[in-house]
């Protein structure tokens, strides 16, 4: 990566005078999902920490419509889609407590007060079934599970002392009848060494399947970003001590051995993956412009299935991590039927950009307006 020395900022082609109350962070200040092959959705908070929504439907997009106060003192919404144009957010309170907002009503208190002290993470496995995970206030991952009309109540999941919010996701479908994977969601949270451990943990709560950690090594620096590129098969990505990229196929025996890309980082890493043939990694570089890695399977030595390009530069000014989204219908496409990435961050203006890839090339950066406040970040 390169440093450019500019007399004023470039987003989008336009020159932008530095916002005198732009602030830096290494995290992202959007939350973004894929809720289908043409939607997206973003949620962002706002100055009086009120949450708004923005969405894309095909090529238009919406403006930001608010969905009321948020409870959170503890990091960005994790929000999911369980189907086109609805969303699921929870959000964890200063007391401790969980909270959703779905799209037909506001915001409700799940309970568990003092429960939490990290942001959630969510995933859905099933039309009928959603998993929230957080840090509790022993530093250990707890979950809290809805299945076919109800809430299960918190279950502990103890075995590392955690030391930031964990990253869970499916590893598991169900898009092969025939593929089945008894612990279908993987966990990964940082320990109190900056190693990165993950935990299996089954599809329902059981008292007789305890979730299983296994230490993953390496010195992390930032929150990881976890993909899954195929049934039980998951690449993560962190920033390491030396500001550089680097990467490890993960399982629950331990995975392959780190390995150090280019690239000079100045943020966490968003990682997509929209066929089981390819990773798109980016990051925010020394220069504040967003750059980004392709990894392709079968172009790597030294025994994993990936390699990674050198990272190129995709311009603009970013005073947050990117959220990059693509959507996939199953983990097991081999083709690219969806062939789009959409990566948003927060501008010097406190603007809500964009921008997106196609096979032919990207749009630039678009700004999306809206002024975006950061969400704190939790203890840890």
């Amino acid at each position: 990566m390169r440093i450019l020395v500019l007399a004023a900022l470039v987003f989008s082609g336009l020159a932008i005078a530095p916002a005198a109350r732009a602030q830096f962070t290494d995290r992202s200040a959007t939350s973004c999902i894929a809720s289908g092959a043409d939607r997206a959705d973003c949620f962002v908070s706002g100055s009086l920490a009120e949450v708004f929504r923005i969405s894309r439907d095909r090529a238009a997009w919406s403006g930001f419509a608010g969905l009321g106060r948020s409870p959170s003192a503890l990091g960005a919404p994790s929000c999911i889609s369980r189907a086109a144009g609805q969303f699921d957010c929870f959000s964890v309170a200063g007391d401790g407590s969980l909270w959703s907002r779905t799209s037909g009503a506001g915001w409700t208190s799940m309970g568990g007060n003092g429960m939490a002290s990290s942001r959630a993470s969510c995933v859905s496995i099933a039309a009928e079934q959603i998993d929230c995970f957080i840090r509790d206030r022993t530093n250990m991952l707890a979950r809290r599970t809805y299945h076919r009309g109800r809430w299960f109540e918190w279950e502990r999941l103890p075995g590392l002392i955690m030391t930031d919010s964990p990253h869970c996701l499916l590893v598991d479908d169900g898009s092969l009848s025939t593929v089945t994977v008894g612990t279908p969601i993987w966990c990964f949270a940082r320990g109190p060494r900056n190693e990165l451990w993950m935990a299996t943990v089954p599809r329902l709560p059981s008292p007789t399947t305890p979730a299983r950690w296994v230490n993953l090594g390496g010195d992390i620096r930032s929150y990881p970003s976890c993909v899954a590129a195929d049934i039980g098969e998951v690449y993560c990505f962190v920033r390491g001590p030396d500001d550089r990229f680097w990467w490890k196929k993960a399982d629950p025996y331990g995975g392959e051995a780190w390995r150090r890309g280019t690239g000079v980082l100045t943020s966490d890493v968003s990682c997509v993956s929209y066929t089981n043939t390819r990773i798109d990694c980016f990051v925010r570089g020394t220069d504040n412009a967003m750059y980004r890695t392709v990894g392709t399977r079968g172009s790597a030595v030294g025994g994993t299935s990936f390699g990674f390009s050198d990272f190129t530069s995709m311009g603009g000014v970013l005073t947050s991590a990117p959220t990059c989204t693509a959507h996939r219908p199953a983990l097991n496409m081999t083709g690219a039927p969806h062939e789009r990435i959409d990566c948003y961050t927060r501008g010097t203006d406190e603007a809500l950009y964009n921008i997106t890839w196609f096979p032919s090339g990207d749009t630039g950066w678009q700004s999306r307006g809206g002024r975006i406040g950061f969400w704190r970040r939790e203890a840890g």
